[in-house]
């Protein structure tokens, strides 16, 4: 039982660690943004690489404008309302220093 018991405390000690902040989704969304426009121009293109670097750039300078973080001590969800509709367009779970998208509620 101690075990069990030490074991779930240093899992939750650890995801707390962990749990990814804004900066880190900054940065997650750079990447994001970057590697959908290299896609859709061609990853061998010097242009795609450039757009790529400059959107992704541009979108996570204004991520806080537009994101709303609810931290979960050992998870955060990022939800993104692009339009400012107040409808979600993008939501991802931040986790263990990893982000995995989820589905936005329409």
């Amino acid at each position: 039982m101690r075990i069990s018991t030490l074991f779930l405390v240093v899992l939750v000690g650890l995801l707390v660690y962990t749990n990814p902040g804004m900066e880190a989704f900054e940065a997650h969304v750079e990447d994001e943004a970057a590697a959908l426009i290299r896609n859709e121009m061609g990853s061998d293109s010097w242009l795609g690489d450039a757009l790529g670097s400059v959107a992704g750039n541009a979108l996570a300078d204004r991520a806080d404008e537009y994101t709303m973080r609810t931290n979960y001590l050992v998870a955060s969800v990022y939800t993104i309302d692009i339009d400012g509709d107040e409808q979600p367009d993008l939501k991802w779970l931040g986790i263990a220093d990893r982000f995995v998208q989820l589905e936005a509620q329409e």
